[in-house]
């Protein structure tokens, strides 16, 4: 059983704050052709400044490179990654310089930290939200919230917060009554991995378990079609004949582009309406507790190979099907209580989260 976080969104606020005074980033926007590449025997890449007798750069004389940076210089140049390490470093070398100074994309936005630290390079265009500012302007609209599970990570953010005085009763389930928390989900990425997302959520006290209210979208929706497969559609009207169709959105996805008003206009309205939703999630979650599947256990194997699980997910999706299955029997509820209890497992926050969403498709495919 997972420990039950709770604490208010403030102290998450001010540890982000204090982390960010620590890593100090600093955006610089710079050509690619104005630095030489190069690796280290142990595989630290950095990139130095090109300068011209008597001029002085703005740039430490060595950046290292994040694993993340490399990977994306890479991208940038069309080298492929995978040869770096087949390669002799002389022709890496060669190769890779040789590639920046012909890159389409010259300009670049260099995210460093901790002074000469390269997090990310992204397009020059490119506007990134640091969470400090985005949990500042969230937190007039969170106010009364606890935070139920965070990831402050490299690569991406994830949030969950809840309203202790906004529970809900649900009734039905074969072991008695439930109970629920209305919640939301925040998510970014400083580093250009994600977008800023805002969906509401349903925590599950009793075992700590989340349940996103996202995959009604386009490109998030899974159904079965007329042959009894699962299927994912790709796109709007791409897919298979008779898949399940989307009603509707729950969540909201915003690209900054540096106006803040904007920001807060956003985040107001993305709050308040992923609160209302969760109305939608408990109906969708009473609805399943109704339905009694006849195979469950298929279904979840459906689902988790459309969902792109591992073998050590999926068992640990049945274990918790299993463990479970006295409260919720074989209801479609149970199937994705399993999804979103398994989740808890995942030591990474995007595999985590991948794992919960599942949950939701469940609810929403099987019913």
């Amino acid at each position: 059983m997972a420990t039950v976080m709770e604490k208010p969104f403030e102290q998450t606020l001010e540890a982000v704050a204090t982390r960010t005074r620590a890593m100090n980033p600093v955006d610089r926007r710079q050509k690619l052709g104005l630095f030489a590449f190069g690796m280290e025997p142990s595989g630290q890449a950095y990139l130095s400044p090109l300068v011209a007798p008597g001029d002085v750069s703005i740039m430490p004389p060595r950046i290292e490179l994040s694993n993340l940076a490399l990977g994306q210089l890479c991208e940038k140049v069309g080298f492929p990654r995978r040869l770096l390490a087949k390669l002799p470093p002389q022709l890496n070398f060669l190769c890779i310089n040789h590639l920046m100074q012909q890159a389409e994309e010259q300009q670049t936005l260099v995210r460093m930290v901790y002074g000469n630290h390269a997090r990310a390079l992204l397009g020059a265009r490119y506007t990134p939200l640091d969470d400090i500012v985005l949990f500042e302007v969230a937190a007039e609209y969170l106010q009364g919230a606890v935070v139920r599970y965070e990831s402050i990570g490299d690569l991406s953010t994830h949030l969950t917060l809840t309203w202790p005085a906004e529970k809900v009763s649900i009734q039905g389930a074969p072991g008695g009554t439930d109970t629920l928390e209305r919640g939301i989900h925040i998510m970014n990425s400083e580093v250009g991995v994600r977008a800023i997302t805002f969906t509401s959520v349903l925590w599950r006290p009793v075992c700590t378990n989340i349940l996103p209210g996202i995959g009604f979208g386009e490109g998030d929706d899974f159904g079965y079609g007329n042959d009894g497969q699962l299927y994912r559609r790709v796109s709007r009207g791409h897919g298979r004949s008779g898949a399940h169709q989307a009603e509707e959105k729950s969540s909201w996805r915003f690209i900054h582009q540096g106006d803040l008003n904007r920001l807060k206009d956003f985040v107001r309205d993305a709050v308040a309406d992923c609160k209302r939703r969760t109305e939608g999630l408990q109906a969708r979650w009473q609805e399943g507790l109704q339905h009694a599947l006849g195979d469950p256990i298929k279904a979840i194997e459906d689902m988790a190979q459309v969902g792109g699980l591992t073998q050590d997910q999926l068992h640990s999706v049945l274990n918790a099907f299993a463990d479970s299955k006295p409260f919720f029997g074989s209801s479609v509820t149970g199937v994705a209580n399993a999804f979103t209890l398994a989740a808890q497992a995942q030591e990474e926050a995007e595999a985590r989260w991948q794992v919960q969403t599942l949950g939701m498709t469940a609810l929403v495919s099987l019913n």
